[in-house]
């Protein structure tokens, strides 16, 4: 969840019935309260992210430690006092300040408006027992394993399901069950006779992101061209119209396919920390997009403007790698990475967009078909180059 939509949303709303609920590990990693006795838990909490503390007026980990002579803070002082000195806590001290986090937590849940949080986390023991839902709104639906939105929703007097399964599906990183997982409650049921003629579906149809010619291919190619561009979009002039036009004799098409058949390798990378375990990496595909990052330079495209988005891990590693050795700075993301980062494609900026995959190497195309989709869609470009 981007602080770009948290800022928004508690600027619409009143803040104090706002409450961002992080996961566990977040938490203990912030406030570690009894888990600095728990030697075991260290390495793991040192993988875990920070949270946002811009943000942490939202969070409940932050709103009840918030008192002036916090009874909470001041027990987690104890404790650091008490392992600087060797020594373990008593049942009584662990029992006591385990209710006061409980019964704190209590009141900000039952008296908080929006409550927002992962799946999972919306299955805690906390949220069951203190919070009443009545609307429940999955985001990214289309994203979310069965099981994980059946545990957002089980407690929901009416819900709401946003996604889109034309595009990323969920991530299932065991093979025995990707089959029965890699589907989701929102594809299932959008893809349902029933959703359809009970007029349970709605989908949005005007789009405001990206130029309409690239509009045109995931219209045509996914939503059986019912997409629409604002008029707006059509209206904009950037620095890269020089470029299209010398590439294309046209201002109109925005969008370039590059068909590359290189060999595939993995783990290469991975060996040397600098791609996930199991991601692969093509080298010739990658120095056809460095390339076409050279072209756009030489053409006065602000490379500041380029993003290259890629589904692998590795792939994006052998891409910086090369980009390094033509001195280069371009952003290049996982096509995951790059949701919610509103810092990364800016709202007032229009890149040009490289984007490619290993299409020919995917076991099951239809996942190829809709990270593609995907990175068409949510990027704010002017241009885009598939290779």
């Amino acid at each position: 969840m981007s602080a770009l939509f948290l800022e928004k949303l508690s600027k619409a709303v009143d803040a104090t019935r706002l409450l961002r609920i992080y996961g566990d590990s977040i938490e203990k990693k912030r406030f570690p309260g009894l888990h600095i006795f728990r030697e075991h838990d260290a390495p793991t909490l040192r993988q875990v992210p920070v949270d946002d503390e811009r943000l942490k007026y939202l969070a409940l980990h932050y709103r009840i430690r918030d008192t002036p002579d916090n009874e909470i803070k001041r027990a987690e002082k104890t404790f650091r006092k008490i392992k600087d000195a060797g020594e373990f806590p008593s049942s009584s001290q662990r029992e006591q300040y385990e209710s006061m986090v409980s019964s704190a937590e209590a009141r900000i849940i039952r008296r908080a408006g929006i409550i927002l949080c992962t799946c999972n986390q919306a299955g805690s023991r906390r949220l069951i027992d203190y919070a009443n839902i009545e609307l429940c709104i999955v985001d990214e639906a289309g994203q979310c394993t069965e099981p994980e939105t059946l545990v957002a929703i089980a407690k929901a007097q009416k819900v709401v399901l946003i996604g889109d399964h034309k595009q990323l599906q969920p991530v299932v990183q065991n093979n025995r069950v990707r089959q029965h997982l890699s589907r989701s409650m929102f594809e299932r049921i959008a893809e349902s006779g029933k959703a359809r003629s009970k007029q349970l579906l709605d989908m949005l149809t005007l789009q405001y992101r990206m130029h309409h010619d690239i509009c045109r291919f995931p219209s045509e190619t996914f939503y059986e061209g019912h997409l629409r561009t604002d008029q707006e979009v059509s209206r904009r002039r950037t620095k890269g119209d020089t470029f299209w036009l010398r590439l294309t004799k046209s201002r109109h098409k925005r969008k370039c396919f590059v068909h590359v058949q290189g060999n595939e390798d993995m783990n290469h990378l991975a060996s040397e920390g600098k791609g996930g375990e199991g991601s692969k990496f093509n080298w010739l595909e990658a120095s056809v997009v460095v390339k076409a990052v050279v072209s756009l330079r030489a053409c006065g495209v602000d490379v500041g403007h380029i993003c290259i988005l890629t589904p692998y891990t590795a792939q994006k590693a052998y891409i910086e790698y090369l980009l390094k050795k033509e001195r280069i700075n371009v952003k290049v993301l996982s096509v995951f990475a790059s949701q919610g980062k509103p810092n990364i494609l800016k709202i007032t900026e229009y890149k040009p967009l490289i984007y490619f995959s290993h299409a020919l190497h995917y076991r099951k195309r239809s996942r190829v078909h809709n990270t593609v989709n995907r990175s068409f869609s949510s990027s704010r470009a002017d241009s885009g180059i598939a290779v």
